[in-house]
């Protein structure tokens, strides 16, 4: 049996997308191998999905004692060496990877950017770009295979193994899908519901996830409160259920991007962290989406144009 050494950040300021993708990752590595994470211990962090999943979780504070080099130093057992190191971080460049490479057999880093070098043996970019391989050819070495676009799309278990229907039939009424990941720290998801209430359109039910880390969780629970047949949903684990019964969902970057596209869901996109930009704009640019690329601060006025955009066009749902 292999090892494997996820080293993987979650966090208000990051988001859960990193930790989300390893952990669909480790999810299909399981069978054959033993599976750890080392994570930082940082605010508003889910490192607690690691343990949920059964998997072995290292924590640590930044420098408090020991930082994750001379931790990978300590762990790594000569008798038992760990195999792999899978990487998800934006903070990782080559300078890191080659202090610590002699640790494992190989290295896999999953990166989204495309703007700095890398010492590694695969790369995988899950995401839509028109020529994905020639992004990295100078970020890496001449060993190292590429593993880029959507055919690589780190998905869930539970997204795979729920029937994906090839073609959609659009209601009148429609049900609305509402997710801008686990904290959003923004408060795009209040915004969006005061956006929905404004907007006076019909639908028929309109259901909003996010997490326990979600810093503005009060304030969004009176918000969904105040629409009608609107549900929130909290640390739920039907988020796949709701998604693949949606006729439009609104939200942000990231890996919902494939969630979304996974069962042909329309997707109302808003921007709402730098890495996020480049992909969104390519999305939007070829019709797989449509909002804006770079959505910071989030405003209802922007929010309720889109909607009504989307909410009557039949062509434009069935062409996305």
């Amino acid at each position: 049996m292999s090892k494997v050494l996820f080293r993987v950040n979650s966090s208000y300021k990051l988001g859960s997308g990193h930790i989300s993708r390893c952990i669909s990752l480790a999810e299909e590595l399981k069978s054959s191998s033993k599976i750890y994470f080392l994570c930082e211990d940082l605010p508003g962090n889910n490192n607690n999905w690691v343990l949920q999943k059964g998997f072995n979780l290292i924590s640590f504070k930044h420098m408090q004692p020991k930082d994750d080099i001379e931790i990978i130093n300590e762990i790594s057992n000569q008798d038992n060496p760990f195999d792999w190191l899978v990487v998800d971080d934006y903070k990782k460049d080559i300078s890191w990877e080659l202090l610590v490479k002699n640790k494992f057999k190989k290295i896999l880093v999953i990166d989204d950017l495309a703007n700095r070098k890398h010492h590694c043996d695969y790369l995988l970019d899950q995401n839509y770009f028109q020529n994905p391989k020639s992004r990295y050819i100078s970020l890496v070495p001449n060993h190292c295979t590429l593993l880029t676009s959507t055919k690589f799309c780190l998905l869930k278990n539970s997204f795979i193994k729920r029937e994906k229907k090839e073609f959609k039939l659009f209601r009148k009424k429609k049900k609305l899908f509402i997710c801008y990941g686990a904290s959003d720290p923004n408060c795009h998801s209040i915004e969006t519901i005061r956006a929905i209430n404004n907007s006076k359109f019909e639908y028929s039910q309109v259901d909003v996830f996010t997490t326990k880390s979600n810093q503005n969780l009060i304030l969004l629970k009176k918000e969904c409160n105040l629409l009608n047949n609107c549900n929130l949903h909290v640390d739920s684990n039907q988020i796949t259920k709701y998604l693949s019964e949606a006729d439009l969902a609104i939200g942000a970057g990231g890996t919902m991007c494939w969630e979304r596209a996974y069962y042909g869901i329309p997707s109302i996109v808003f921007g709402i962290s730098n890495n996020q930009k480049i992909i969104l704009k390519e999305l939007i640019r070829d019709g797989l989406a449509i909002g804006e690329s770079w959505h910071p601060n989030p405003d209802k006025n922007t929010i309720e144009k889109y909607i009504n955009i989307a909410i009557n066009n039949h062509d434009l749902l069935e062409g996305i």
